[in-house]
């Protein structure tokens, strides 16, 4: 899980203490919902997930905890109620209302069949015992802004922070833009707070990414000391490279090993350092 939304945690708002809940729309196989029920900061879990496969593997993989309740609903969310078509290829994790962009480079067929929609509006205002919604994950694959839409009475009340996702390349048809997300949640009194989960083309090109929102009156601290995001990705990409460099000099310390063995075994008296270098050398290309 990233790290901004870990240093968040301790910021929900504590008046409201454990009658509060999140909310995670488009929730796959459940890691991120079992990473809000692991946080003990909320009373109640909701996930909405509209493909079947995945809701069912939901049910059966993620459960409540002693102080946390999950609930899991086979429905997606959006700016209306009603039904729409779910387009999925091989990939359930790239599902969406919308449909792939002609140019998408997708995983096997493409199939489509209706599902229901809810409004987190209509939703949570069915629910008031809900308590207090205090955060909202939205991964919809470019319908991310129909969901916030739907749940603007919500938003406007509970004031939770919120976490969806920018899309900078075409990958639907009708995607929302970036800036019209923001631009909507900055008229809600609603600040860009970090962006993670950076993933860029092989040309260096943002594609898509996590945007972290939290309502301005939420008086967060924010110290002078910085650091560069790319450098720690240089420095976190080179301890796995001498990770990997490790591995395989153990991998041929141990074929060295058991080469040695066998060698013992067949007669541990006549050339013994002789048999090893031959050996050495059949495998140096």
């Amino acid at each position: 899980m990233n790290k901004s939304l870990s240093k968040l945690m301790p910021f929900f708002y504590p008046k409201f203490g454990q009658h509060c809940f999140a909310v995670d729309v488009g929730a796959h196989h459940g890691e991120f919902s079992k990473f809000l029920i692991q946080s003990k900061s909320f009373s109640r879990v909701v996930a909405f997930e509209p493909n079947l496969e995945n809701y069912l593997l939901l049910q059966k993989g993620v459960h409540s905890a002693a102080s946390c309740v999950f609930e899991v609903i086979n429905s997606a969310l959006g700016s209306e109620t009603g039904s729409l078509d779910l387009y999925c290829d091989l990939n359930t994790a790239t599902a969406s209302l919308l449909q792939y962009d002609t140019n998408y480079n997708n995983n096997g067929s493409i199939t489509n069949y209706p599902v229901p929609v809810l409004t987190l509006d209509e939703y949570v205002g069915a629910n008031p015992s809900f308590g207090q919604l205090q955060f909202l994950k939205i991964d919809t694959q470019g319908n991310d802004f129909a969901v916030i839409r739907g749940g603007r009475n919500v938003i406007s009340e509970h004031r939770p922070i919120i976490q969806a996702e920018l899309i900078y390349v075409p990958l639907y048809i009708g995607q929302c833009l970036p800036a019209d997300l923001i631009d909507f949640l900055s008229e809600l009194d609603y600040e860009l707070y970090s962006l993670n989960n950076l993933h860029i083309s092989k040309e260096g090109r943002l594609c898509f990414c996590d945007a972290i929102f939290v309502p301005k009156e939420l008086q967060l601290p924010l110290t002078h000391q910085f650091h560069c995001i790319d450098n720690e990705i240089s420095f976190l990409s080179q301890i796995q490279t001498l990770t990997n460099v490790c591995e395989e000099r153990l991998i041929a310390i141990n074929i060295l090993d058991a080469e040695v063995q066998r060698l013992r075994n067949i007669n541990p008296k006549v050339g013994l350092i002789d048999s090893i270098f031959s050996r050495l050398k059949s495998w140096v290309p």
